[in-house]
């Protein structure tokens, strides 16, 4: 008897869960700059760009695939621009560069970062 009310209860709220996320996520007016990345070597270089980013207003994720050298950072347009951002980068010692904006309409999959190895790679960047 339990498990005939347990079981659609639990399909109703699971499915209210992924409309009320679904929505939060496009209502958020973000948008995501992906940026080639020069000289990124180790973690201690992927914790340097993400140092370099915080606390600047509008950006609210940063995530950087060590392999293959790219930063995804989402933003607020409307508090800072990509070129900004990617300004920021080039000045903490690692130039980056633009490949693709998408604007808040676009409905982004997740993206999983490739976690870099911990600091002190031997490279000149880890001091």
């Amino acid at each position: 008897m339990k498990s005939r009310i347990l079981l659609p209860l639990a399909l109703v709220l699971a499915l209210a869960g992924i409309f009320f996320f679904a929505g939060h996520r496009s209502a958020s007016g973000l948008a995501l700059v992906e940026l080639r990345v020069a000289n990124l070597t180790c973690g201690s270089c992927v914790e340097n760009l993400s140092n370099a980013l915080a606390g600047v207003a509008g950006i609210a994720e940063v995530t950087v695939d060590l392999t293959s050298g790219r930063a995804r950072v989402a933003f607020d347009p409307e508090k800072v621009a990509g070129a900004d951002i990617a300004a920021r980068i080039t000045a903490a010692g690692y130039p980056a560069e633009p490949v693709q904006t998408l604007g808040p309409e676009v409905d982004r999959a997740p993206k999983t970062p490739v976690q870099g190895g911990g600091k002190g790679c031997g490279g000149s960047c880890c001091g």
